[in-house]
């Protein structure tokens, strides 16, 4: 094909097309390559946390800004008549419960939510999850809970079995002080459950993928555009 013989002309709807189509592919092929800047940042912050000493949390340092992700070390007392229980988590095949008891921490009154792993469900009540009387030590790492896309009542109505766990839900249950994260105990603290938690991998390279497919796609419709903008010239009359 010589281009000599096709002039640009280019037509109304195929122009007001490409000029919205063009900035939102772009824009989102951009905000793809952001999102993988955020998740090679975020992978980068958590290796960094899981290769710090756990944290000794104690009375005197506990009101400091914890991350999540964070690896802690507390001692304190289990208060088994506030625990709650999240309803249908499964292990393999089985359903049951994951167990979530207030810890006072010692030498003070504040709380941290410990989840003390998952144990089988035995009827319609949640069963029996006991905990020592004294003060014990309890190591995990902490995350942050967030709620469902549609949250699924009042926590008020709940009873001992939540269909989600947030830390803001408890504390308006619950008038005690709370911290404001949820400790993930680790599966060699004494005084849990079966605990075998999914340890978090940011993934950048997804990220990629997206916005190479939206900047493909945006090549595509130029590509279209361009092709149905040229024409052939009208031959000159002799």
């Amino acid at each position: 094909m010589n281009l000599r013989d096709y002039q640009f002309q280019p037509r109304i709807l195929p122009t007001a097309a490409v000029g919205l189509a063009l900035p939102l592919l772009l824009g989102l092929g951009v905000w793809q390559l952001d999102r993988a800047g955020e998740k090679k940042t975020l992978a980068a912050d958590l290796e960094r946390l899981r290769q710090l000493s756990p944290l000794e949390l104690n009375a005197a340092n506990a009101d400091t800004s914890i991350p999540a992700h964070r690896q802690l070390s507390v001692t304190g007392v289990f208060e088994t008549e506030r625990q709650i229980y999240l309803e249908n988590r499964r292990q393999g095949n089985r359903v049951g419960y994951q167990v979530i008891t207030p810890l006072r921490l010692e030498g003070s009154e504040l709380r941290l939510m410990v989840n003390r792993g998952w144990v089988p469900a035995e009827g319609r009540q949640p069963p029996p999850a006991p905990a020592p009387s004294t003060e014990v030590r309890v190591e995990g790492f902490t995350t942050k809970p967030q709620p469902p896309a549609v949250a699924l009542g009042e926590p008020s109505q709940w009873g001992r079995s939540w269909p989600y766990f947030t830390i803001e839900d408890y504390a308006a249950r619950e008038p005690i002080p709370l911290l404001p994260v949820l400790l993930l105990q680790s599966p060699e603290s004494p005084h849990g459950f079966l605990r075998n938690w999914p340890q978090e991998r940011p993934n950048p390279m997804m990220h990629l993928g997206y916005a190479i497919q939206w900047f493909a796609f945006a090549l595509i419709a130029a590509v279209i555009y361009l092709r149905l903008s040229f024409e052939r010239k009208e031959p000159e009359a002799p």
